[in-house]
């Protein structure tokens, strides 16, 4: 059973009585149609009109475009499609689509006919629609022209301040390229300008005079890279300045720095620091300073601050440590020593408080030995500190005399020396360092190790004073220093390492247990004939000035 026709709000059928109309529309087909169901597009044959019973239509202008809009919704009681219905061979002018489910009555032409036949007054209510329709469509039709020439005479107005604002930009620009191109020929540093695809499109005056190029000797990156930088592992190094990962490594301002070494044309070498900026459109603006003055004097301020730091450093830590070890040799020898000495004396006086000669006398003579060795060792520490026969006769009689004392002290440990050097190639500052490290070695080798043999090696090597002690004892734990040398636990090495290193040698040590310990410390040092000649110089400028002795007169 059909549901009840709503109440058709059209002008198209006022002429009809109220009673007929509905029993005219109830014989008219009902169809349903789903949501978002197109009835008809825009330019399709108007051939019916529909009237809405139930759900909502919508009308649509260039649907399915960008510039798809909604002009209005239909709802139940009102009609579409009658104005491309009634107009012969009549199109569409836009497209309806059902916004919900909805219920329609579809008018045909021949139905529509014969209700002109019945009621002829139809074709004039008809003619006052469509003259009404055609008016308001006028109206619209002239406001929306109204409205679009106002859009268009708002467009020109924007285009003509563009055109003009385009134009203050190009002058502006062409001003600003005239700017860049006056700094750019007088600027104090070398410029280049260059695309992503590495061709040189500028280079200034400034270039050209620090490096000696021109532009037919540079076309391109590469060309100027090959022609800067002829070693081609430093070439391949430096490489990325020039070929930046654009666009997506950097952005539009970004700058990047680099110092690295030119060869001019002329061959000379050039310390340039180079500023490469991203200034988009694909392009890099680079700027080069020659920093080979500065560079240097910064290199030698630099290394001027290192030797103050390392003197005073130096400085400080010896005489802590010679502070440090006198006090510990003083407390342990002479201090203890001396102690006894102090408690025998205090016994002995007791017993003569006693009457008791004899037991103090006896005990006076056990005190007089201590006494000798306590004298001993002060002046082997005197010695210690600095063997006069180092300053009268050299490090090589040194290291013969330290030796055979060594043998006397430590008879069970043989000692063998290999030495091929003379004492002229030896730097003055050198000797005392090298009498440090075998004094300390070997006493080392007669604490720890147990060792049989001490083996001690003083040679000229490869432009190298060599210096290698060797014992075939027990070893010893080692382990590494921050700059990888193997230490052992306690200071002895530590100091010996420091002492080597501080005066400009390099030192190592290879121990493993049971297969005895190496100490090898080496300095370089000029070739001999340039250090004879040195003494040579050194020796004439100590001789007595012509004149002071008689020259001697030949006889023949």
């Amino acid at each position: 059973m059909n549901r009840p026709l709503p109440i058709i709000k059209t002008p198209l059928f006022t002429s009809v009585p109220k009673m007929e109309l509905q029993e005219l529309l109830s014989t008219l087909p009902q169809y349903v149609y789903p949501a978002s169901k197109v009835l008809f597009r825009e330019g399709d044959l108007g051939d019916c009109f529909y009237m809405v019973c139930e759900g909502e239509l919508e009308v649509l202008k260039a649907y399915g475009t960008p510039d798809e809009r909604l002009l209005n919704v239909r709802g139940p009681g009102e009609h579409i499609g009658e104005m491309s219905f009634l107009i012969p061979d009549g199109l569409r002018t836009a497209t309806v689509r059902t916004r919900t489910e909805a219920r329609l009555l579809v008018m045909n032409r021949d139905v529509f006919e014969s209700l002109l036949l019945r009621w002829p007054s139809i074709a004039y209510d008809m003619a006052r629609y469509l003259s009404q329709q055609l008016h308001k469509s006028e109206k619209e039709t002239i406001a929306d022209l109204r409205k679009k020439n106002e859009q268009l005479s708002a467009l020109l107005t924007e285009r003509n301040v563009a055109m003009e604002a385009l134009a203050t930009k190009e002058r502006s620009l062409q001003e600003s390229e005239s700017r860049f191109r006056l700094l750019a020929e007088c600027a104090p540093f070398g410029i280049t300008l260059c695309d992503v695809c590495g061709h040189i499109e500028y280079v200034n005056p400034q270039f050209q005079k620090i490096f000696g190029y021109t532009p037919s000797d540079i076309p391109d990156l590469r060309a100027w890279q090959e022609l800067a930088f002829p070693d081609p592992q430093y070439r391949e190094n430096i490489m990325s300045l020039w070929n930046p990962p654009l666009p997506a490594g950097m952005k539009q301002g970004s700058i990047s720095d680099q110092t690295v070494s030119i060869c001019c044309k002329d061959g000379t070498q050039k310390i340039v620091q180079i500023r490469s900026v991203f200034i988009g459109d694909g392009k890099i603006l680079m700027n080069y300073e020659d920093i080979t003055d500065r560079k240097m004097a910064e290199d030698a301020l630099r290394d001027s601050e290192r030797q103050l730091r390392h003197m005073s450093s130096q400085l400080l830590t010896a005489q802590e440590r010679e502070r440090k070890r006198i006090a510990a040799e003083l407390h342990d020898s002479v201090g203890q020593h001396l102690t006894a000495v102090k408690f025998g004396l205090e016994n002995a006086i007791n017993l003569l408080g006693k009457n008791r000669r004899q037991p103090a006398a006896q005990l006076l003579q056990t005190l007089l030995p201590i006494a000798v060795e306590t004298l001993k060792e002060v002046r082997r520490i005197s010695r210690d500190l600095r063997p006069s026969l180092l300053d009268d006769l050299g490090i090589l009689p040194t290291i013969d005399w330290f030796c055979r004392e060594f043998q006397g002290v430590y008879g069970d440990i043989r000692v063998e020396k290999e030495i091929d050097v003379c004492e002229e190639e030896i730097e003055v500052s050198l000797k005392i360092i090298l009498f440090r490290i075998v004094q300390e070695a070997f006493n080392n080798v007669a604490k720890h190790s147990g060792a049989k043999t001490v083996r001690i090696s003083l040679t000229k090597r490869d432009k190298r004073i060599c210096l290698r002690i060797e014992d075939d004892g027990q070893g010893m734990p080692l382990h590494k220093d921050r700059g990888g040398t193997a230490l052992e636990t306690g200071l002895g090495l530590a100091g010996m390492k420091e002492r080597t290193e501080l005066s400009g040698g390099s030192f190592s040590v290879e121990s493993h247990p049971g297969r005895g310990t190496v100490v090898c410390a080496a300095w370089p040092v000029d070739d001999c004939r340039n250090m004879m000649k040195r003494m040579a110089n050194r020796a004439a400028c100590q001789q007595p000035k012509r004149g002071r002795f008689p020259q001697p007169v030949s006889t023949t």
